[in-house]
């Protein structure tokens, strides 16, 4: 197995937890862009990228990695998306701010498919996540600002946390298992 991230302290946390684990001889680490992965063509059984597709942009995802997977190779990845077909307006502001790329399940389906994926299963992620995520994080800015850092840095958090709870019906975190469609004689597949 071998795990890849540009922030060499989460690779020390894999080998860290490899080696408790008793598996270490088969895990490796790499200090790598999730866009530049440094393995060979058609070797990769499986990638399991969470946040990484959000991270460089869904379609992008889609088109670095499926090179990558064996015939029978396996991606499962996350992405942020609305889950309606009409989030409110300010769900709409926040995310088109921070992510323009932002679609709908049913949109990144048919880019998944236009892209050369067969779509084994997708899976929206409980609201609980969200709230295990927000909690600590709402904890640490309390913290944050007693220690006295300054509120224009902890701002874009707080408007974060707020926009989820305000507009957090509107948009989630799915799950995607993916596989390659085999390609057709001669030709390509494209995103669009």
């Amino acid at each position: 197995m071998l795990a890849v991230d540009v922030h060499r302290p989460f690779l020390d946390a894999v080998q860290v937890r490899a080696r408790e684990a008793g598996v270490a001889d088969r895990v490796s680490v790499r200090e790598a862009r999730m866009e530049d992965l440094p393995v060979e063509p058609a070797t990769v059984d499986l990638i399991w990228a969470e946040g990484s597709a959000y991270l460089m942009g869904f379609d992008d995802a889609l088109v670095a990695w499926r090179g990558l997977l064996a015939p029978e190779g396996v991606a499962v990845l996350t992405e942020a998306e609305y889950v309606t077909d009409e989030p409110s307006t300010g769900a709409r502001t926040f995310w088109e701010a921070a992510y323009p790329a932002m679609r709908t399940t049913a949109e990144n389906v048919a880019a998944c498919q236009r892209a050369g994926w067969e779509v084994l299963g997708t899976y929206l992620l409980p609201s609980s996540d969200w709230l295990e995520y927000y909690g600590p994080m709402r904890l640490r800015v309390e913290e944050l600002r007693a220690e006295g850092v300054d509120e224009g840095l902890l701002a874009p958090i707080v408007e974060e946390i707020r926009v989820r709870q305000l507009y957090g019906r509107d948009y989630g975190y799915t799950g995607y298992v993916l596989r390659p469609r085999r390609r057709p004689a001669g030709g390509e597949y494209g995103v669009g």
